[in-house]
Formats: C-alpha cells, sequence, structure tokens
C-alpha cells in the first residue's frame, strides 16, 4: 500500500529512521508514530563520547 492510500484510509503509520534528523521529513508525510536510531546507535554514540574523554594508548 502506498503512503497516499494509508493516508486516505486514516491508518495510523510508522517509522525507524537512523537518526532524528532521518525521520525529521517522515512527520510531514503524515507518519504519526517514528522511532529515531535504536538501541544499537544510542550505545555506539556513548560508546565514542565516553572514548573521547580517554587519553591516548600508547602500545
Amino acid at each position: 500500500m502506498t503512503e497516499a492510500a494509508v493516508a486516505a484510509r486514516e491508518v495510523p503509520t510508522g517509522v525507524f529512521a537512523s537518526s532524528a534528523e532521518a525521520g525529521a521529513d517522515t512527520v510531514a508525510r503524515g507518519y504519526r508514530y517514528i522511532v529515531a536510531g535504536s538501541h544499537l546507535t544510542v550505545l555506539a554514540s556513548g560508546a565514542r563520547q565516553s572514548s573521547s574523554l580517554l587519553p591516548p594508548a600508547h602500545w
């Protein structure tokens, strides 16, 4: 079913987006349920932020 057909039937729609930015246009397209990111993207972001606070390793 296309987005237009779903909207015509007033069926609530949702989408998984990789980030808030990636899902921003879905609101304008009529999506009501938007999941931005996932457990994995949140964990990876936290790991990157934490590792940036550590001093560089000296092997």
